[in-house]
């Protein structure tokens, strides 16, 4: 049963970080003045307006053994993309009175950024699979 868990879990996990970085990068296209802010998954189904020390997010805390090497893990994945984390960690610029002339390349760059994280994760998810349900040798 363990492994058919972990599977559904690290699926679950891996496509909401996607659409995580994918809120992120609306949030940042928005003119300045802009109010309405979306609400990332995790906090939509857990019905809460953010995450506390009371209430951390599920998927950033739970670690997950993988099943066949327990000190590998399963969740988080092991190896995060040094773009991910440097773009994580990179200041970004306030919208300004010019805001909308490099808005369109600089969405163009963070959706190709976007769409390389989600093939990441399903890359890393099929791997599990591949691990964890071998085919039959003829």
């Amino acid at each position: 049963m363990y492994p058919q868990a972990v599977a559904k879990l690290t699926d679950l996990f891996g496509r909401i970080a996607a659409n995580d970085v994918k809120l992120r990068q609306l949030h940042l296209e928005r003119p300045s003045g802009v109010s309405l802010h979306l609400v990332g998954a995790e906090l939509k189904a857990r019905v809460l307006n953010a995450f506390t020390t009371a209430s951390p997010s599920i998927a950033n805390e739970l670690k997950l053994p993988a099943w066949d090497n327990s000190a590998q893990s399963a969740w988080p994945p092991s190896q995060v993309p040094l773009s991910v984390t440097a773009t994580a960690l990179m200041p970004r610029p306030k919208a300004g009175p010019n805001w909308f002339e490099n808005r369109q390349a600089q969405a163009l760059t963070e959706r190709a950024e976007a769409d390389r994280v989600s093939r990441y994760y399903a890359q890393e998810q099929r791997k599990r699979e591949e691990r964890e349900n071998p085919k039959p040798l003829r």
